[in-house]
This record gives structure tokens, C-alpha cells and sequence, in this order.
């Protein structure tokens, strides 16, 4: 390959990076968006809950339906960033003749105690605010999961403890969040699951690549 045809390629994968770089920021901005916008609205709902109990379920479904965006977003992030990793990094690491784009790398050094970070980072650096499971992915799905059961549960309590005869309106309602509820939960667990995967591969990488300086060959399904 000529040196022109080498720089155009270069700039032709820069361009699709940065590309995919302005993806990760518009889901991550997304997602955030997401969180607040739910904090806010159940906020504002749980205050009138107590008078107007179908709020509460409503709630409920909106939390639900915002959590399955968030998600999306989320795994969109990952799917960006595992490109990044497997397909663009080796190719312009073997363009330029050195290993390029090692974020991902010196990630998981400083998760697992390696000393990519020495001399980097100040030695009082609280490790864990890097080293949390999946990004905190966990943490924002824990919230969202807790809140449509108690929601759920709170319009039962409180409808029923306002009508004078048992409804089946009411059973109806929270049966269907309900189903939604766990219906979000199986896309959680399958989202959770491909990025475990991502994870270890890319976790099982560094460590072939401190061994042996191999590039990964696949993207994990």
C-alpha cells in the first residue's frame, strides 16, 4: 500500500471514529436526560399520588418505558465502543505501526490493579470510581427496577384503601405494569448479558496482548 493510500485510509477510519464518538455522546447525553426526566416526573407524581392513585400507575409505566430507552441508549454506548475497539483500533494500529486508541486498555488495568496507571493518576485516586461493574449501568437499572413494583404497589394500597368494594379495574391495571415490569427486566438481563460478554473479551484480550501482542479477531454475539 503507497503512503497516500495509507493516509487516506487513516483519515477515512479518523472520520468514522469521530463519527462514533459523536454516537457515544449523543446516547450518553440521551441517557442522562432519561434518568432526570424520570426523577423529576416521579417526583412530581408521588406527591399527588396519594389523592389521585391512577397517577401512581401511571408512573409506574412511564418509569418502565423510560428505563427501556435508557437501555437502548446504554447498550448503543457499548455497541459504539466495541466497534471502536475491535474493528477500528486494530486497523489503524496496524496503519500507523503502533498501538493506537487504548482507552479501553487502561481501563481495565486500573480495575485489576495494573500499573498503566502509575505515574498517571495521583496515587490517593479512589480506584473504585473507575472499577464499578459495568460503568454503573447496574446502579441506574437498580433504581429504575425498584421503582415501578413500588409504585405499583403503592396505587393498590391506596386504591383500595379509598373504594368501598374490591374493583378488578384496579387488579387489571397493576397486572398489566406489572407485565411491563418484567417484561423490562428480561431486555435488562439480555443487555446486561451481551456487555459481560464485551467485558470478558475485551479483559481476556488485554491480557493476550501483554502476552503475546495479539489483536482480537471478532466481536462477541
Amino acid at each position: 500500500m503507497t503512503d497516500t493510500a495509507v493516509t487516506d485510509a487513516v483519515v477515512l477510519l479518523k472520520s468514522e471514529y469521530e463519527d462514533l464518538r459523536e454516537e457515544i455522546r449523543t446516547h450518553q447525553t440521551l441517557s442522562s436526560a432519561i434518568v432526570t426526566l424520570d426523577v423529576t416526573a416521579l417526583g412530581a407524581g408521588i406527591s399527588i399520588g396519594s389523592r389521585s392513585p391512577i397517577v401512581l400507575l401511571v408512573l409506574s409505566v412511564v418509569n418502565s418505558l423510560f428505563w427501556l430507552r435508557y437501555i437502548e441508549h446504554v447498550t448503543g454506548i457499548f455497541r459504539a465502543a466495541s466497534f471502536i475497539y475491535f474493528v477500528l483500533r486494530p486497523r489503524l494500529s496496524e496503519l500507523v505501526g503502533g498501538s493506537v486508541l487504548l482507552w479501553e486498555h487502561f481501563l481495565r488495568e486500573i480495575r485489576h490493579g495494573g500499573a498503566a496507571g502509575a505515574g498517571v493518576l495521583p496515587r490517593s485516586y479512589p480506584r473504585e470510581r473507575l472499577g464499578g461493574r459495568m460503568l454503573g449501568f447496574s446502579d441506574t437499572s437498580s433504581f429504575f427496577a425498584l421503582a415501578s413494583p413500588l409504585l405499583i404497589a403503592g396505587f393498590l394500597y391506596t386504591s383500595l384503601r379509598q373504594l368501598s368494594h374490591d374493583e378488578p379495574l384496579v387488579w387489571v391495571g397493576a397486572a398489566a405494569a406489572a407485565l411491563l415490569v418484567v417484561y423490562s427486566i428480561a431486555r435488562v438481563h439480555a443487555a446486561t448479558a451481551w456487555i459481560r460478554d464485551l467485558e470478558r473479551a475485551i479483559t481476556d484480550d488485554r491480557l493476550d496482548c501483554q502476552a503475546a501482542g495479539s489483536e482480537p479477531s471478532s466481536i462477541p454475539r
